[in-house]
Protein backbone atom coordinates (compact mmCIF):
# COMPACT_ATOMS: atom_id res chain seq x y z
CA UNK A 1 0.00 0.00 0.00
CA UNK A 2 1.14 3.54 -0.76
CA UNK A 3 -0.27 6.53 1.16
CA UNK A 4 -0.70 9.74 -0.85
CA UNK A 5 -2.57 13.02 -0.58
CA UNK A 6 -6.05 12.86 -2.06
CA UNK A 7 -6.16 15.11 -5.14
CA UNK A 8 -8.90 15.92 -7.68
CA UNK A 9 -7.25 13.49 -10.09
CA UNK A 10 -8.77 10.63 -8.06
CA UNK A 11 -12.29 12.03 -7.70
CA UNK A 12 -13.89 9.78 -10.30
CA UNK A 13 -12.33 6.65 -8.78
CA UNK A 14 -13.38 7.78 -5.28
CA UNK A 15 -16.99 8.26 -6.32
CA UNK A 16 -17.00 4.86 -8.08
CA UNK A 17 -15.73 3.22 -4.85
CA UNK A 18 -18.45 4.90 -2.78
CA UNK A 19 -21.22 4.04 -5.25
CA UNK A 20 -20.12 0.40 -5.26
CA UNK A 21 -20.52 0.38 -1.48
CA UNK A 22 -23.87 2.12 -1.75
CA UNK A 23 -25.12 -0.58 -4.12
CA UNK A 24 -24.01 -3.24 -1.62
CA UNK A 25 -25.98 -1.39 1.05
CA UNK A 26 -29.05 -1.11 -1.17
CA UNK A 27 -28.96 -4.87 -1.75
CA UNK A 28 -29.10 -5.36 2.03
CA UNK A 29 -31.65 -2.55 2.57
CA UNK A 30 -34.19 -2.37 -0.29
CA UNK A 31 -35.95 0.57 1.34
CA UNK A 32 -32.89 2.77 0.81
CA UNK A 33 -33.35 5.57 -1.74
CA UNK A 34 -30.29 5.57 -4.01
CA UNK A 35 -31.64 7.95 -6.67
CA UNK A 36 -30.15 11.06 -5.03
CA UNK A 37 -26.65 9.53 -5.11
CA UNK A 38 -25.78 11.31 -8.35
CA UNK A 39 -22.11 10.95 -9.36
CA UNK A 40 -21.81 14.63 -10.30
CA UNK A 41 -23.25 15.75 -6.96
CA UNK A 42 -20.98 13.39 -5.02
CA UNK A 43 -17.96 14.57 -7.00
CA UNK A 44 -18.73 18.20 -6.22
CA UNK A 45 -19.17 17.51 -2.50
CA UNK A 46 -15.94 15.54 -2.25
CA UNK A 47 -14.00 18.07 -4.31
CA UNK A 48 -15.13 20.85 -1.97
CA UNK A 49 -14.22 18.81 1.12
CA UNK A 50 -10.67 18.01 0.01
CA UNK A 51 -10.11 21.58 -1.22
CA UNK A 52 -10.94 22.93 2.25
CA UNK A 53 -9.71 20.16 4.53
CA UNK A 54 -7.54 17.78 2.53
CA UNK A 55 -7.73 14.00 2.36
CA UNK A 56 -5.74 10.78 2.14
CA UNK A 57 -5.72 8.04 -0.48
CA UNK A 58 -4.22 4.57 -0.51
CA UNK A 59 -3.05 3.00 -3.75
CA UNK A 60 -1.78 -0.41 -4.72
CA UNK A 61 0.23 -0.64 -7.95
CA UNK A 62 -0.97 2.89 -8.78
CA UNK A 63 -4.64 1.85 -8.41
CA UNK A 64 -6.83 3.58 -5.85
CA UNK A 65 -8.05 1.11 -3.22
CA UNK A 66 -9.29 3.55 -0.57
CA UNK A 67 -9.72 7.20 0.37
CA UNK A 68 -10.78 9.28 3.38
CA UNK A 69 -11.52 12.97 3.91
CA UNK A 70 -13.00 14.92 6.81
CA UNK A 71 -14.76 18.22 7.42
CA UNK A 72 -13.58 20.34 10.35
CA UNK A 73 -16.78 21.60 11.95
CA UNK A 74 -17.53 25.17 12.98
CA UNK A 75 -18.83 24.47 16.47
CA UNK A 76 -19.58 27.08 19.18
CA UNK A 77 -16.52 28.50 20.97
CA UNK A 78 -15.57 26.48 24.03
CA UNK A 79 -16.73 23.13 22.65
CA UNK A 80 -14.17 20.49 21.62
CA UNK A 81 -12.99 20.93 18.07
CA UNK A 82 -14.27 18.08 15.93
CA UNK A 83 -13.94 16.63 12.48
CA UNK A 84 -16.75 14.85 10.68
CA UNK A 85 -16.28 12.25 7.94
CA UNK A 86 -19.63 11.70 6.14
CA UNK A 87 -20.45 8.37 4.54
CA UNK A 88 -19.58 9.72 1.07
CA UNK A 89 -16.16 11.03 2.19
CA UNK A 90 -14.53 7.59 2.44
CA UNK A 91 -14.61 4.16 0.79
CA UNK A 92 -12.36 1.21 0.06
CA UNK A 93 -12.21 -1.94 -2.01
CA UNK A 94 -14.04 -4.57 0.08
CA UNK A 95 -11.39 -7.29 -0.36
CA UNK A 96 -8.98 -5.85 2.22
CA UNK A 97 -11.11 -3.11 3.78
CA UNK A 98 -10.01 -3.84 7.36
CA UNK A 99 -6.33 -3.10 6.68
CA UNK A 100 -7.06 -0.29 4.25
CA UNK A 101 -9.15 1.61 6.81
CA UNK A 102 -6.54 1.13 9.53
CA UNK A 103 -3.97 2.61 7.16
CA UNK A 104 -6.24 5.47 6.11
CA UNK A 105 -7.10 6.49 9.66
CA UNK A 106 -3.52 6.19 10.89
CA UNK A 107 -2.53 8.72 8.24
CA UNK A 108 -5.43 11.13 8.34
CA UNK A 109 -5.97 10.92 12.10
CA UNK A 110 -2.68 12.70 12.62
CA UNK A 111 -3.75 15.49 10.26
CA UNK A 112 -6.99 15.87 12.22
CA UNK A 113 -5.13 15.99 15.52
CA UNK A 114 -2.65 18.51 14.09
CA UNK A 115 -5.67 20.66 13.20
CA UNK A 116 -6.67 20.61 16.88
CA UNK A 117 -9.58 18.18 16.49
CA UNK A 118 -10.08 16.00 19.58
CA UNK A 119 -13.41 14.52 18.44
CA UNK A 120 -13.31 12.35 15.32
CA UNK A 121 -16.68 11.21 13.94
CA UNK A 122 -17.29 8.99 10.93
CA UNK A 123 -20.44 7.63 9.24
CA UNK A 124 -20.12 4.08 7.90
CA UNK A 125 -22.35 1.99 5.67
CA UNK A 126 -23.92 -0.72 7.81
CA UNK A 127 -23.19 -3.37 5.19
CA UNK A 128 -19.43 -2.96 5.65
CA UNK A 129 -18.92 -5.00 8.84
CA UNK A 130 -15.15 -5.25 8.28
CA UNK A 131 -14.90 -1.46 8.16
CA UNK A 132 -16.79 -1.08 11.45
CA UNK A 133 -14.49 -3.66 13.02
CA UNK A 134 -11.45 -1.81 11.68
CA UNK A 135 -12.61 1.48 13.20
CA UNK A 136 -13.20 -0.25 16.55
CA UNK A 137 -9.60 -1.42 16.48
CA UNK A 138 -8.64 2.20 15.78
CA UNK A 139 -10.34 3.40 18.96
CA UNK A 140 -13.82 4.27 17.71
CA UNK A 141 -17.11 3.38 19.41
CA UNK A 142 -20.70 3.27 18.17
CA UNK A 143 -22.61 6.54 18.36
CA UNK A 144 -25.82 6.58 16.27
CA UNK A 145 -27.71 4.35 13.87
CA UNK A 146 -29.64 5.58 10.82
CA UNK A 147 -32.33 3.20 9.59
CA UNK A 148 -35.04 3.18 6.92
CA UNK A 149 -38.24 1.39 6.01
CA UNK A 150 -40.79 1.57 3.24
CA UNK A 151 -44.09 3.07 4.24
CA UNK A 152 -46.48 0.20 4.84
CA UNK A 153 -48.98 -0.76 7.49
CA UNK A 154 -47.82 -2.11 10.84
CA UNK A 155 -49.98 -4.89 12.21
CA UNK A 156 -50.79 -4.26 15.83
CA UNK A 157 -53.13 -5.42 18.57
CA UNK A 158 -54.01 -2.20 20.37
CA UNK A 159 -53.79 -2.63 24.15
CA UNK A 160 -57.11 -2.43 25.94
CA UNK A 161 -58.00 1.13 26.87
CA UNK A 162 -55.35 2.69 24.59
CA UNK A 163 -56.10 5.18 21.86
CA UNK A 164 -53.87 7.44 19.77
CA UNK A 165 -54.67 11.04 18.85
CA UNK A 166 -52.90 13.70 16.75
CA UNK A 167 -51.18 16.28 18.97
CA UNK A 168 -52.73 19.73 18.63
CA UNK A 169 -51.50 23.03 20.08
CA UNK A 170 -54.07 22.63 22.88
CA UNK A 171 -52.32 19.37 23.92
CA UNK A 172 -48.88 20.91 24.51
CA UNK A 173 -49.25 21.05 28.30
CA UNK A 174 -49.84 17.28 28.40
CA UNK A 175 -47.18 16.56 25.77
CA UNK A 176 -44.37 18.56 27.41
CA UNK A 177 -43.79 16.20 30.40
CA UNK A 178 -43.17 13.31 27.98
CA UNK A 179 -40.57 15.33 26.08
CA UNK A 180 -38.95 16.02 29.42
CA UNK A 181 -39.17 12.29 30.22
CA UNK A 182 -37.32 11.55 26.97
CA UNK A 183 -34.62 14.07 27.87
CA UNK A 184 -34.18 12.49 31.30
CA UNK A 185 -33.99 9.02 29.74
CA UNK A 186 -31.25 10.11 27.31
CA UNK A 187 -29.30 11.90 30.04
CA UNK A 188 -29.13 8.77 32.23
CA UNK A 189 -27.07 5.57 31.91
CA UNK A 190 -26.12 4.13 29.52
CA UNK A 191 -26.76 6.92 26.98
CA UNK A 192 -25.43 9.87 29.01
CA UNK A 193 -26.55 12.45 26.47
CA UNK A 194 -27.94 15.50 28.28
CA UNK A 195 -30.18 17.84 26.30
CA UNK A 196 -28.66 21.31 26.18
CA UNK A 197 -31.89 22.78 24.77
CA UNK A 198 -34.68 22.35 27.31
CA UNK A 199 -38.11 21.91 25.75
CA UNK A 200 -40.69 24.61 26.43
CA UNK A 201 -44.42 24.85 25.77
CA UNK A 202 -43.77 27.78 23.43
CA UNK A 203 -41.14 25.85 21.50
CA UNK A 204 -43.40 22.83 21.07
CA UNK A 205 -46.27 24.99 19.88
CA UNK A 206 -43.99 26.63 17.33
CA UNK A 207 -42.75 23.21 16.17
CA UNK A 208 -46.32 21.98 15.69
CA UNK A 209 -47.18 25.10 13.70
CA UNK A 210 -44.42 24.44 11.16
CA UNK A 211 -45.56 22.89 7.86
CA UNK A 212 -45.30 19.09 7.65
CA UNK A 213 -44.40 18.58 11.33
CA UNK A 214 -46.67 16.00 12.98
CA UNK A 215 -46.98 14.29 16.35
CA UNK A 216 -49.26 11.69 17.92
CA UNK A 217 -49.99 10.99 21.58
CA UNK A 218 -51.01 7.66 23.08
CA UNK A 219 -53.57 7.83 25.88
CA UNK A 220 -54.50 5.10 28.32
CA UNK A 221 -57.98 6.32 29.07
CA UNK A 222 -57.25 10.03 29.57
CA UNK A 223 -53.66 9.56 30.79
CA UNK A 224 -50.85 10.32 28.28
CA UNK A 225 -48.43 7.39 28.13
CA UNK A 226 -46.37 7.97 24.97
CA UNK A 227 -45.79 9.99 21.81
CA UNK A 228 -44.14 9.80 18.41
CA UNK A 229 -43.36 12.67 16.06
CA UNK A 230 -41.98 13.20 12.57
CA UNK A 231 -40.72 15.92 10.25
CA UNK A 232 -39.67 16.15 6.59
CA UNK A 233 -36.01 15.71 7.64
CA UNK A 234 -33.92 15.46 10.78
CA UNK A 235 -30.94 17.71 11.40
CA UNK A 236 -27.87 15.58 12.06
CA UNK A 237 -29.17 12.49 10.28
CA UNK A 238 -26.95 10.79 7.71
CA UNK A 239 -26.85 12.28 4.21
CA UNK A 240 -27.84 8.86 2.93
CA UNK A 241 -31.36 9.01 4.42
CA UNK A 242 -32.09 12.70 3.77
CA UNK A 243 -34.30 12.40 0.71
CA UNK A 244 -37.20 14.31 -0.82
CA UNK A 245 -38.92 10.93 -1.07
CA UNK A 246 -38.88 10.25 2.67
CA UNK A 247 -39.62 11.75 6.06
CA UNK A 248 -37.96 11.26 9.44
CA UNK A 249 -39.25 10.01 12.77
CA UNK A 250 -37.43 12.41 15.08
CA UNK A 251 -38.77 11.69 18.54
CA UNK A 252 -40.58 8.98 20.49
CA UNK A 253 -41.11 8.05 24.12
CA UNK A 254 -43.23 5.68 26.16
CA UNK A 255 -43.53 5.95 29.92
CA UNK A 256 -41.38 3.23 31.55
CA UNK A 257 -44.37 1.55 33.22
CA UNK A 258 -46.11 1.13 29.83
CA UNK A 259 -43.17 -0.27 27.83
CA UNK A 260 -43.40 -3.73 26.29
CA UNK A 261 -47.17 -3.27 26.20
CA UNK A 262 -47.53 -2.40 22.51
CA UNK A 263 -47.80 1.39 22.94
CA UNK A 264 -44.85 2.26 20.68
CA UNK A 265 -46.04 -0.18 18.03
CA UNK A 266 -49.51 1.38 18.12
CA UNK A 267 -47.97 4.83 17.65
CA UNK A 268 -45.86 3.61 14.72
CA UNK A 269 -48.95 1.99 13.18
CA UNK A 270 -50.84 5.29 13.25
CA UNK A 271 -47.85 7.15 11.84
CA UNK A 272 -47.51 4.65 8.97
CA UNK A 273 -51.23 4.92 8.19
CA UNK A 274 -50.87 8.71 7.98
CA UNK A 275 -47.78 8.41 5.76
CA UNK A 276 -49.54 6.00 3.42
CA UNK A 277 -52.30 8.55 2.92
CA UNK A 278 -49.77 11.29 2.09
CA UNK A 279 -48.07 9.14 -0.56
CA UNK A 280 -44.58 9.43 0.97
CA UNK A 281 -42.84 6.14 0.05
CA UNK A 282 -40.22 5.77 2.81
CA UNK A 283 -39.36 6.73 6.34
CA UNK A 284 -36.09 7.10 8.28
CA UNK A 285 -35.13 7.20 11.93
CA UNK A 286 -31.86 7.81 13.76
CA UNK A 287 -31.23 6.76 17.35
CA UNK A 288 -28.44 6.40 19.88
CA UNK A 289 -26.58 3.09 19.70
CA UNK A 290 -26.23 3.28 23.49
CA UNK A 291 -30.01 3.38 24.01
CA UNK A 292 -31.06 -0.28 24.50
CA UNK A 293 -34.81 0.41 24.40
CA UNK A 294 -34.51 2.39 21.16
CA UNK A 295 -32.31 -0.24 19.53
CA UNK A 296 -34.71 -3.05 20.39
CA UNK A 297 -37.73 -1.23 19.00
CA UNK A 298 -36.41 0.53 15.90
CA UNK A 299 -34.33 -2.42 14.65
CA UNK A 300 -37.47 -4.53 14.82
CA UNK A 301 -39.23 -2.25 12.32
CA UNK A 302 -36.45 -0.51 10.33
CA UNK A 303 -33.38 -1.61 8.35
CA UNK A 304 -30.06 -0.09 9.53
CA UNK A 305 -28.16 1.60 6.70
CA UNK A 306 -25.60 3.84 8.37
CA UNK A 307 -23.59 3.64 11.59
CA UNK A 308 -21.94 6.69 13.15
CA UNK A 309 -18.82 6.08 15.20
CA UNK A 310 -16.74 8.45 17.33
CA UNK A 311 -13.31 8.66 18.91
CA UNK A 312 -12.41 11.27 21.52
CA UNK A 313 -8.73 12.04 21.93
CA UNK A 314 -6.95 12.91 25.15
CA UNK A 315 -6.52 16.68 25.04
CA UNK A 316 -2.86 16.31 25.97
CA UNK A 317 -2.23 15.00 22.44
CA UNK A 318 -3.20 18.39 21.04
CA UNK A 319 -1.14 20.31 23.62
CA UNK A 320 1.88 18.19 22.80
Amino acid sequence: MKIIDLTPDYLEECVDLFLAGLHRQAAESPALDTLRADAAVLTAMLEKAIARHGGIAVTDNAKLIGYMAGIVMDDPPGSPKRVYCPEWAHAAQPDNAFDTYRTLYQAIGQHWADAGCTVHTINLLHVDAAVRESMCWSGFGYLCIDAVRLVDLVGVVVPSGLHVIPVESSDVAEWLPMLQGLSSHLAASPVFKPDTRAETAEGLAAWLAAPDNHAWMALMGTRPVGFMKCAPREEGAAWLVDSDQSFAVNGAFVNPAERAGGVARALLSILMSWAQETGIPRCSVDFEATNPEACRFWLRHFQPVCVSMVRRLDGRVIKA
